[in-house]
């Protein structure tokens, strides 16, 4: 796997888990308080109903009291309503047939419903004495339909940021691995051979630092290996010299201008090939050459190569 795919897959993880654990809290928050909204809307709602049917239920007045219930039925959500007497007997009640037909029992919230009904009673007391209750059931239908639409809309949210977390962190993982490739591919030269490599410095960032760093050391190398080459040429009894591309050569032992005693200046040396300074004619200057055409051309080592000076 690369490291791109990592900074991306790493990071919309992390977005995921945070986002997941928003959502859950925003949605336990909002259910919370609708819970709370209907449980004080439907005790409210039954209070009132109580203080409505008061009189009429002192005096046994049925008639009232089923005009009272079905007014109240489809009002704020109300699915059915329920008068009874002192004793438990039903005097008036409307509403769904269904939700009629079920035994009451007193929610005390949504979690405790379980047919989409929020059953709620009140008594009604009149100085102390016990004359009867009321009850009421309200739809938790809406309630859920808001929940329900509450949660897609904070999922499409969070589903927008991660798609937008994800462009970034893979433009982010692009500039990364764009500059860890850079210093690759250096890494790479310098191992080949190609000292001196440099690489493109931009941005005052910890990776353009880091580029800065990896260059210096490359510019070092190449005054270290030529330090080392200078002491080893001062130091060695043997010839050594260095070429460029081209094979012309850039440098010499220093022995080798006062070989056999006989001086060679320096510009008859440096620039020159190999071949032009052999003595033109040499016996051994055409097998020569030919062996040091040979060797660059594979870009093998020059060795083993034995010159006869008369």
């Amino acid at each position: 796997m690369s490291f791109k795919l990592k900074t991306v897959l790493g990071i919309a993880l992390i977005e995921a888990l945070i986002l997941a654990l928003l959502v859950t809290l925003s949605l336990n928050f909002l259910y919370n308080s609708y819970s709370e909204a209907v449980q004080d809307q439907t005790r409210a709602t039954a209070e009132q109903f109580s203080l409505t049917v008061r009189n009429a239920l002192l005096s046994d007045d049925l008639a009232s009291l089923e005009t009272f219930a079905r007014s109240i039925v489809g009002s704020d959500d109300i699915v059915y309503s329920r008068i009874l007497d002192g004793k438990g007997a039903v005097l008036a009640e409307a509403g769904e047939l269904e939700a009629l037909a079920r035994e009451f029992h007193q929610d005390t919230s949504l979690q405790s419903v379980e047919d989409d009904v929020f059953d709620m009673a009140v008594k009604i007391e009149v100085d102390g004495y016990f004359f009867g209750s009321v009850q009421i059931g309200l739809s938790t239908q809406e309630v859920y339909l808001v929940m329900r639409e509450a949660r897609n809309e904070l999922i499409l949210i969070a589903l927008t940021e991660m798609v937008l977390v994800a462009i970034f962190s893979l433009l982010l993982g692009f500039y990364l691995t764009r500059q860890l490739d850079l210093l690759q591919k250096g890494a790479d030269s310098i191992a080949s051979g190609d000292l001196g490599y440099t690489l493109p410095v931009v941005g005052n960032d910890e990776l353009a630092d880091t580029a800065r760093s990896f260059n210096k050391m490359s510019v070092d190398l190449v005054a270290l290996q030529s330090q080392l080459f200078e002491d080893l040429v001062d130091t060695s009894s043997d010839w050594f010299w260095e070429t460029g591309d081209t094979g012309r050569l850039e440098r010499i032992s220093k022995d080798f201008y006062h070989y056999d005693q006989v001086p060679i200046l320096e510009k008859d040396i440096i620039g020159k090939t190999w071949s032009e300074i052999i003595i033109a004619g040499d016996s051994q200057q055409k097998d020569i050459e030919a062996r040091l055409r040979d060797c660059v051309f594979k870009e093998e080592p020059f060795r083993d190569i034995v010159y006869v000076r008369d």
